[in-house]
């Protein structure tokens, strides 16, 4: 390969990686401002003063890393198949009961933990993914040890539970591979593998199928078998 030859293919790698790095941060600041908007609506199917409050609460530490970034978001790659995404996503899984919503609130922020987990932890293009774990995993704690005392109180609620524990599990499988499928670089980048590659399209399958295993997992400890 000659020296231009190289140096065109490594400005395309350079592309693709920024390419990447952009719809990670387009996913991540929307997938934050998702999440503060549905605890925020969920928390009023509070049964008393003090859960609502305390929901509310985790809602607001989920809007506070990346409050600063969302005019910035508007325009960037990806924004619109991301918003459409998880527009579909609570279109199909909406909450009416209190224990729905702590099961939402589990299975969203342990899916968005595992997601960042495939990272290195550290800021990409001024994004602290650290901040936005925390987040996550503290309301996903907070939801999962409310959900065990309800299911305590009310064992046969459990059958009903898990039938929307299913039905979310399998909207948010199809909405991941829907984005992904249209954010190659995205991929690309949480998988290591060529963007456009078949390599890349099975890592994506296995890393989305990775995803709803480790979600289903969490369920069934908590003896919901989706």
């Amino acid at each position: 390969m000659s020296s231009s030859q190289t140096t065109t293919a490594q400005t395309g790698e350079a592309n693709q990686d920024d390419d990447g790095r952009a719809s990670l941060r387009t996913l991540v600041v929307l997938g934050q401002l998702d999440a503060f908007e549905t605890i925020i609506a969920d928390a009023r199917l509070a049964p008393d003063l003090s859960s609502r409050t305390q929901l509310t609460r985790l809602g607001l530490l989920q809007f506070a890393p990346v409050d600063r970034l969302l005019e910035s978001i508007e325009q960037a790659p990806l924004a619109g198949t991301v918003a459409e995404a998880l527009k579909n996503f609570h279109q199909y899984t909406p909450t009416s009961i209190w224990p729905q919503a702590l099961v939402k609130t589990v299975l969203t922020s342990g899916m968005a933990t595992d997601l960042l987990d495939l990272l290195d932890g550290s800021a990409i293009d001024g994004l602290d993914l650290r901040a936005v774990g925390v987040a996550h995993a503290e309301a996903g704690r907070w939801a999962r040890d409310q959900l065990s005392g309800v299911l305590e109180e009310d064992p046969e609620v459990a059958g009903r539970l898990a039938l929307f524990a299913r039905r979310m599990l399998g909207e948010a499988s199809a909405q991941t591979q829907r984005v992904a499928g249209r954010a190659s670089a995205l991929a690309a980048l949480l998988t290591g593998q060529p963007a456009g590659s078949s390599a890349e399209v099975a890592a994506t399958s296995q890393l989305v199928g990775r995803l709803v295993e480790l979600s289903a997992a969490r369920l069934e400890e908590l003896g919901l078998q989706p």
